[in-house]
């Protein structure tokens, strides 16, 4: 593949990832579920050990968005693509900060790898995988951590 058509695949998948980002910001759900494969596979940092499917991707985006009062300020930072002709994979530092229903503040950094297929000449993503390093001795997340 010649380096021209990986800059083009990789952009095509950054304005995916792009589009995803804003609908964090924008608290979109619908917009957030654009982008990602009716079979999608996600291992997020809260809840269950995975969610598999459409449903249970808005399901989640939905409590997600709504947890929050105001604002969502949401970055993606050190995005790298990797993008094939029908599968690119992506990793990022991701970083959320607001304010919780009830006044909590979140300000937190976790890592991200998300994998898309081209589909139907659409880039959607049919697995995230999104973690948290933890303290071995105690055992507790490391929400403190900062690039």
């Amino acid at each position: 593949m010649t380096s021209e058509k990986e800059a083009l695949l990789e952009s095509e998948v950054r304005r995916a990832m792009d589009r995803r980002a804003e609908s964090v910001r924008s608290r979109d759900v619908d917009a957030a579920v654009s982008v990602v494969a009716p079979d999608i596979v996600s291992y997020d940092v809260v809840g269950v050990l995975q969610n598999i499917g459409l449903d249970e991707y808005r399901k989640r985006a939905t409590e997600w968005f709504s947890s929050f009062e105001g604002e969502i300020a949401y970055e993606v930072r050190d995005l790298s693509i990797s993008a094939g002709d029908d599968f690119a994979f992506c990793h990022s530092l991701n970083h959320i900060n607001g304010k919780r229903k009830g006044g909590q503040p979140i300000d937190m950094w976790w890592r991200a790898t998300v994998c898309f297929h081209r589909i139907g000449g659409r880039w959607l993503i049919v697995h995230e995988h999104s973690s948290v390093p933890f303290d071995g001795s105690s055992g507790n997340a490391r929400l403190d951590l900062k690039p």
